[in-house]
């Protein structure tokens, strides 16, 4: 697994035309070469493939350079509006790009957890709306991965949950 601890996520620097300017592309490429040796090695041993995606995600792991790039995807200039369309459409996006490049892998795992990417860390307040915002993310990540035929896995994890925000979302 990799992705989830990257200030720069493995085979997404090709994603966005506007953030070359943001990358180091030796540490990219470097991150690169291991996500993909690391693909096939476990092809060749008859292994199964999992990509770890942090959520939200952006090629780039910086909020000041999302907020530059996207700035209508935050409410008040410092967190991510979870409820916008754009996550889950850019979720779908992001897995058929990785997709591509890695046709034979077995699935995605979605990671909604503290510590998880380097974007953004969930507030109480996102925490407790997660029944507004989850499902259609959760909707999206479905469809993309039926349509790829590959297994979407969830994980989702946060020092914050509170026994009222978990009953809110199941």
């Amino acid at each position: 697994q990799y992705g989830y601890h990257s200030d720069i996520m493995p085979l997404l620097g090709d994603l966005e035309p506007n953030i070359d300017k943001y990358i180091d592309k030796e540490v990219l490429a470097y991150l690169d070469k291991s996500v993909l040796d690391s693909y096939e090695l476990t092809r060749k041993n008859g292994m199964k493939f999992y990509y770890a995606l942090p959520f939200p995600l952006f090629p780039i792991q910086n909020q000041t350079v999302l907020q530059k790039l996207k700035p209508e995807l935050f409410i008040d200039g410092k967190r991510p509006n979870l409820d916008n369309p754009f996550w889950g459409e850019y979720l779908q996006k992001v897995v058929r790009h990785l997709y591509k490049k890695m046709p034979e892998m077995a699935g995605i795992q979605l990671w909604f957890a503290e510590g998880a990417g380097q974007l953004y860390a969930f507030s109480d307040e996102d925490l407790a709306k997660l029944n507004v915002s989850m499902p259609s993310i959760l909707k999206s990540f479905d469809k993309v991965c039926k349509e790829l035929k590959i297994t979407p896995i969830v994980f989702a994890h946060n020092y914050l949950h509170t026994n009222a925000t978990r009953q809110k979302l199941h």
